[in-house]
């Protein structure tokens, strides 16, 4: 499909390039002054403690909720070895379908097997 840029459809090549580059040079400017905030705020807690200390408690919340997560994946494992094409797969609460996808869980549980040395983690891994 070959759109030709001419008056006939209401821009010209001169306008529409003009107007795309307006258009990135605005998004520069946003994105240039929001990695500017970030870069500022992180520099102004250099040394000073509080940012090691935000670095912990957004650790903490990340592992909590992932134990939570995780915590509710298994409670929705089938765990029926004598059915294979069933066993380990994730129950959907809404419709009591597999929908599929559930090697994606793998990650989350051998990385809180590791972190946390609990049994069942690595368990639900392996089913």
């Amino acid at each position: 499909m070959n759109i030709a840029l001419n008056k006939s459809n209401g821009i010209d090549r001169r306008q529409f390039v003009q107007s795309t580059l307006a258009g990135f040079g605005g998004i520069s400017l946003a994105a240039g002054s929001l990695l500017n905030s970030v870069v500022t705020h992180a520099s102004e807690h250099d040394g000073s403690g509080k940012a090691s200390y935000d670095n912990q408690q957004f650790n903490k919340l990340t592992k909590s909720l992932l134990v939570d997560w995780c915590d509710g994946m298994i409670r929705r494992q089938v765990n029926d070895p004598s059915d294979p094409s069933r066993h380990g797969a994730l129950i959907c609460p809404a419709c009591s379908h597999i929908h599929g996808r559930c090697s994606d869980a793998l990650y989350p549980f051998l990385h809180l097997a590791h972190v946390t040395g609990e049994q069942k983690y690595l368990d639900a891994a392996i089913n």
